[in-house]
């Protein structure tokens, strides 16, 4: 093992194998894009530390962010997810999304009320029913 004073006055060189660079981490303190968490969340298979240099993020950031992606009550769920759809949706004239009921107000897609329920710790699964 090297001494800590023998590292702090080590080249640069030497350190690149033992921690990572720091214009690895330009991201760090910087606020998350769409892209980025929609990047996170389709890698979400591989492990924290190939996301944080994949992304330019700090490890905890990385957890804490993919914590709120898998979280449907928190606004990174909702602009990646719910805003993800509508953007899709934008375009076309699709009627699922123009429906809406008595009161004026749009009606929730299928495929959200299915995801809450499959997601949300609050509610039990065997309580509801999908018909079709």
């Amino acid at each position: 093992t090297t001494p800590s004073s023998v590292r702090l006055f080590s080249s640069s060189s030497d350190q690149d194998d033992e921690a990572p660079s720091s214009s690895s981490m330009e991201n760090v303190y910087t606020s998350w894009t769409r892209e980025e968490d929609a990047l996170l969340f389709e890698n979400r298979d591989k492990s924290t530390a190939e996301l944080a240099a994949l992304l330019g993020r700090g490890l905890r950031g990385v957890r804490t962010r993919m914590l709120r992606l898998q979280d449907v009550n928190s606004a990174a769920y909702a602009r990646l997810f719910i805003a993800n759809n509508n953007e899709k949706h934008n375009g076309e004239d699709d009627e699922d999304d123009l429906l809406i009921n008595k009161k004026g107000a749009k009606l929730i897609p299928a495929l959200e009320v299915l995801r809450r329920i499959e997601w949300d710790y609050n509610l039990n699964k065997e309580d509801f029913f999908v018909l079709y």
